[in-house]
């Protein structure tokens, strides 16, 4: 694989331009993270979250945090997590905003259920 300091550097690099961009952008569009997602690149660094290395996983969290987190995705996440009991057929379902059988959905098409 490749060496994790040639990987530390790279990270180091794209966090410069990422700066760059959010410090350039007009809009409160950061034109360069729009360009690492659409190649791709967002894909690759969420993949590298999995690194053994520790610096690796922090760069790496910092900057998908940074960058590429919007106020909606803040929202979205955990917002159907919490499990609702149906009483009924004793049964916590997660990713439902009614109880298991209410016909909702955590998003993605199903909900959880034990």
């Amino acid at each position: 694989g490749v060496d994790a300091r040639v990987i530390i550097v790279a990270l180091d690099a794209l966090i410069k331009i990422l700066e760059h961009g959010a410090k350039n952008s007009y809009d409160s569009t950061n034109r360069y993270a729009d360009e690492v997602e659409s190649c791709g690149g967002l894909d690759k660094i969420e993949e590298l979250q999995r690194h053994d290395n520790e610096d690796i996983y922090e760069k790496v969290v910092s900057i998908i945090k940074t960058y590429f987190e919007t106020e909606d995705d803040d929202e979205d996440v955990g917002a159907n997590l919490n499990p609702v009991l149906n009483e009924n057929a004793n049964q916590f379902a997660f990713g439902t905003s009614t109880a298991v059988g209410g016909g909702s959905s955590n998003g993605f098409g199903q909900g959880f259920t034990f």
